[in-house]
């Protein structure tokens, strides 16, 4: 009821990951002459994907790799790192490589495997300094306390930071 109240009065509709929610609410858009669109970043295909693409006027996804199937509607946007805000930030050389991921931290990110990449520099006699910057989801705590305790075990040097706000993560860069 709310998105048929609030339709009216909107310039379009973005349904976000969810087909589902499309199919549900398809018809609500086209009753009020309102565009919709999805945006689906994901290489699996979700089972109802194909039908919700016949039912929206746009499909937007960082690349066409990061869409699952081949669509006319497709809008490739980018991943929205903004490259002008890191141009010109004073680096200070150090006598230590500083490495740095920037994310959310989730399994499908692979950010165990930054850690085992950073195990691999250690026994090797690399020194380094790395931050982690970025948070997880809810149903993702017990992969970060397992990533916690590699980094404990292993004794590396890193710093989980957590989330931060996007006008903040330049300063990692300095």
């Amino acid at each position: 009821f709310l998105l048929a109240k609030l339709l009216p009065h909107a310039d379009g509709i973005l349904f976000h990951m969810c087909p589902e929610y499309v199919i549900g609410a398809h018809i609500l858009p086209r009753l009020f002459g309102v565009r919709s669109g999805i945006w689906y970043i994901h290489p699996r295909k979700n089972k109802l994907l194909p039908l919700a693409t016949l039912l929206v006027n746009n499909i937007f996804s960082a690349t066409a790799e990061s869409f699952p199937m081949a669509s006319n509607k497709l809008v490739t946007t980018g991943h929205a790192i903004d490259c002008e805000t890191l141009n010109g930030i004073a680096h200070m050389p150090t006598q230590i490589p500083h490495l740095l991921m920037i994310g959310r931290l989730a399994p499908v990110k692979n950010v165990h495997v930054f850690l085992e990449a950073l195990t691999l520099l250690q026994e090797k006699g690399f020194n380094y300094q790395a931050t982690l910057v970025g948070n997880a989801a809810y149903y993702d705590q017990d992969y970060v306390a397992t990533l916690h305790k590699y980094a404990h075990a292993h004794q590396l040097h890193v710093t989980f930071a957590g989330g931060v706000p996007y006008h903040v993560i330049p300063t990692y860069f300095e």
